[in-house]
This record gives C-alpha cells, structure tokens and sequence, in this order.
C-alpha cells in the first residue's frame, strides 16, 4: 500500500430496531474503504454513534494509517470527544475512554463536526446495514 500523509475517516451510527454504523475511509479525494456494519446489540443513538466512530478508529489502524482526521456529523460526540462537553453517564464515559485511547495510537488524530449533508455516504451505508435483514452482501455498486 502506498504511504498517504492524511486518511480522512467520514463515519455515521445510526439506532433503530436494527442497529447500523457506516464509515467510509478517503484518501486523496478518492473513496478507497466502505463499511456498512450492523450492531449487534441493543444500544441507543449516541452509543450507536460511538460505536461507528470506534470501528472507523479501529480500521484506521488496522490498515496502518498514522495521520486522521475524523469528520463527523454529530456535534455531541465530536464536541465529548474533544472535551469541549462533559460526560456524565458511566456507558458514555467508556466509550469517549476507549475513543480517546485508540486515537491515542495514531501519531496525527483529530475529529471535526460536519454538517450532516456532508456525512450523506456514511449516513447511507449506515441506514443500509440497520435495514437489510439477513446477511449483506461484501459488494453493493451503486
């Protein structure tokens, strides 16, 4: 893989009956990595964001990347994540540790608010995986 200076991760979690979380990973203008995930788990809209930002975080750094920099749509989490908004549920508290210890690993990571026009391709991939019952196919063209 070719040495890229900055990815920019664009990451979107969304809780419904099917939870989903989508990240879509650009470098140099061009969508290299897409992910439409769904969470297993019962979990309400903020942890459903947080766990798309973690599982952005963690392809990020599975894939080598050194340099990030986040763009997200939802401002309370980017706003918790860069202490600008306390945190007082113990769950949320867990989840802003671990987001702060993986972007710890990376040598360059930071997180932005986008509007939420901006975030529309992981937005989609997010409804895609929390609405497709059954299994979802490795490759959706579109």
């Amino acid at each position: 893989m070719r040495k890229v200076d900055k990815w920019t991760p664009f990451v979107d979690g969304l809780s419904n009956s099917k939870r989903g979380a989508g990240i879509v990973l650009v470098v140099l203008d061009a969508i290299t990595i897409q992910y439409a995930i769904r969470v297993s788990f019962r979990a309400s809209n903020n942890k459903a964001k947080y766990e798309a930002l973690l599982d952005g975080l963690r392809l990020a750094a599975v894939l080598g990347v050194q340099f990030l920099n986040v763009l997200y749509d939802s401002q309370l989490i980017v706003n918790q994540v860069s202490a600008e908004h306390d945190v007082k549920e113990a769950r949320m508290i867990a989840y802003l540790g671990e987001t702060r210890k993986l972007m710890s690993k990376f040598q360059e990571c930071n997180i932005s608010h986008i509007p939420r026009a901006e975030n529309s391709w992981a937005d989609a991939l997010a409804k895609l995986a929390s609405g497709v019952e059954g299994s979802i196919l490795r490759i959706v063209l579109v």
